[in-house]
């Protein structure tokens, strides 16, 4: 009897053992069945009181933990959202959250309730561009907002914008017109990311800006870097996220571009790559067109993608969004998919339950654990 017990015990640890060891991303879903205004998360920001913000493409959702809000345009108020196509979030350092959309800026009071719209005009100080890629706030509190035609930078103090546009005459000028992504490093260096490559903020005399380019390496490829994300690693150079080139890297000191991963590893990832990020253990987390890339202590690349056999795999392959909150969870936004949340807390529990098929337990009711060592 003793030995029946024991077998089974080591075999239910060896089990665990290499169970675990393969199913370290385990993920929660939340879509329109628990409220999510809309099944595309485009963009995804947590607030100083930890509440998150999800903007589809039919409404910005304000989420709490337990329950949605959810603002959507209406044509009779004026203090409403201006557009329900979301394409970026931010709160900034006095708590307004600023909501990028295809059609206008938005600044939302949340002691208000209420929405201020931005949109272009002819008058030199307001937007460039009503479509807003991204939007941050620099350390200096100014509003860097990413447009179709270039880069609009807000004044808190005056409520003006200063616009900087890209002159394909001009060689110092803005890279591209379609500005996708901003970053400010830890040198508070500023470094913008468009459809045609990447500038370096290089000079700033009141409103004349002076940029410093930065191109593929290879002479053919010249000019058509198509960057979607920008951020920093431990080592204070920069990763890029390409459209048509995977991931691509920055050497600070050589001024270099050139493929991340080695030519076998770059073939593993879809070329589109959307988002990058790190979590707390500085794994890379890389989200693609096609299936969402985890590269580990700088050694293996872990693939993820839907699996309709295991309802905490991905729901959707199509990576649009991803976002590490205060907790280090990492949330993913879809196309079509809603939101998938992966807690490291929560994945080392296994759960096993009576099953017909004589895999599981052959009852539900535990009366008690014995460690098979003590016996």
């Amino acid at each position: 009897m003793i030995k029946k017990q024991l077998f089974l015990l080591f075999f239910l640890a060896f089990v665990v053992s290499v169970f675990s060891q393969t199913s370290n991303y385990k993920f929660k879903h939340i879509s329109t069945l628990e409220g999510l205004s809309q099944s595309s998360a485009i963009a995804i920001h947590q607030d100083k009181l930890g509440q998150m913000w999800i903007g589809t493409r039919d409404g910005l959702n304000k989420y709490d933990g337990n329950k949605f809000t959810i603002y959507r345009n209406n044509a009779l108020d004026s203090t409403s959202i201006s557009n329900n196509d979301i394409l970026s979030i931010l709160e900034d350092s006095d708590g307004f959250i600023w909501i990028g959309t295809y059609n206008g800026l938005n600044k939302y009071n949340p002691k208000k309730n209420t929405f201020t719209n931005y949109f272009h005009s002819k008058n030199s100080n307001s937007l460039s561009n009503n479509t807003i890629w991204t939007i941050q706030e620099l350390s200096n509190e100014e509003i860097w907002i990413g447009t179709s035609d270039g880069l609009s930078i807000y004044n808190k103090e005056q409520n003006t914008f200063t616009t900087v546009y890209n002159n394909e005459y001009k060689e110092n000028s803005l890279a591209g017109k379609h500005v996708l992504s901003i970053l400010e490093t830890d040198k508070k260096e500023i470094w913008i990311g468009t459809t045609s490559g990447l500038s370096k903020l290089k000079d700033r005399q009141e409103n004349n800006f002076t940029f410093e380019n930065f191109f593929f390496t290879n002479d053919d490829l010249k000019n058509k870097i198509y960057i979607q994300d920008i951020i920093e690693n431990s080592d204070g150079n920069l990763l890029l996220a390409s459209k048509n080139k995977g991931v691509l890297s920055l050497d600070i000191s050589s001024k270099k571009v050139r493929n991340f991963f080695t030519d076998e590893s770059q073939n593993k990832i879809n070329k589109d790559v959307r988002k990058l990020i790190f979590d707390d253990k500085n794994s890379l987390w890389i989200g693609t067109y096609e299936g969402l890339f985890i590269f580990e202590n700088n050694k293996k690349i872990v693939e993820l993608s839907r699996n309709i056999t295991n309802e905490k795999s991905l729901s959707k392959n199509s990576i649009k969004s991803i976002f590490k909150d205060k907790k280090g969870s990492i949330w993913i936004g879809t196309y079509y998919g809603g939101l998938n949340i992966w807690d490291d807390t929560n994945v080392n529990f296994i759960n096993y339950k009576e099953e017909k098929d004589n895999n599981g337990l052959s009852y539900d009711v535990i009366s008690s654990i014995e460690n098979y060592k003590n016996l």
